[in-house]
């Protein structure tokens, strides 16, 4: 979906944020959900949530969803 630059408050003029955010579809609901979740070192925990406008989303995050919803014709306001 991305791979690059992101608007992060953390960024400096001398060090910045770079995120990947890869999208996998599973049609039947079956793959994705078994495969194990790892927090990575800047995160406490990882779960699937489902996430809608009212969810609270963090720096580019909503782009990055609002792109998968676009490229999969699903419904996101």
């Amino acid at each position: 979906v991305y791979k690059g630059y992101v608007d992060d408050p953390r960024n400096t003029d001398n060090a910045w944020m770079e995120t990947v955010a890869v999208n996998f579809h599973d049609e039947e609901g079956n793959s994705v959900s078994a495969l194990p979740l790892q927090a990575g070192d800047d995160a406490g925990e990882v779960q699937w949530v489902d996430v809608d406008l009212s969810f609270a989303l963090y720096a580019n995050h909503s782009h990055f969803l609002e792109m998968v919803a676009r490229e999969r014709k699903a419904h996101w306001w």
